[in-house]
């Protein structure tokens, strides 16, 4: 469970933007040895939850308030910060030793996730990244 309240505030020129959301978030792992031999292992990962965006509001003080940055992209990430939406991934990390005599781990991790959220505005977004590592 987590709780975000963004307070905002700029100088130059005098903005605000804040937003508060409550996130529920949960998830099953499951390590799977592969072999005694080098330490191999398969991580198994599923998750899931849920965003609700409470409240939130976005002010340009400035001078120049017809300016993309000022009148499409800020309200724009503020309607997203403040839409409700709901999450699931799924991710497997490979790990192994790098010898059998040495401390040196590597690893690969791939993982894929969605986002729905429940404002028009929004469409679904997926992000599916690998990520190689090393640990020692």
């Amino acid at each position: 469970i987590s709780y975000l309240n963004y307070d905002d505030r700029y100088i130059l020129p005098e903005s605000k933007k804040n937003s508060r959301s409550l996130t529920v978030l949960a998830g099953v792992k499951k390590n799977f040895k592969l072999g005694r031999d080098m330490h191999r292992r398969l991580l198994a990962a599923v998750s899931g939850g849920f965003r609700n965006g409470m409240s939130g509001s976005y002010k340009y003080g400035g001078a120049n308030a017809g300016y993309p940055p000022a009148a499409v992209m800020e309200p724009q990430d503020e309607a997203f910060l403040v839409s409700d939406s709901w999450n699931a991934g799924a991710s497997l990390t490979y790990s192994q030793l790098v010898k059998p005599d040495a401390k040196m781990n590597v690893y690969a991790r791939m993982s894929l996730n969605y986002t729905k959220p429940s404002h028009d505005s929004f469409d679904k977004r997926q992000a599916l990244s690998l990520i190689l590592g090393c640990n020692f």
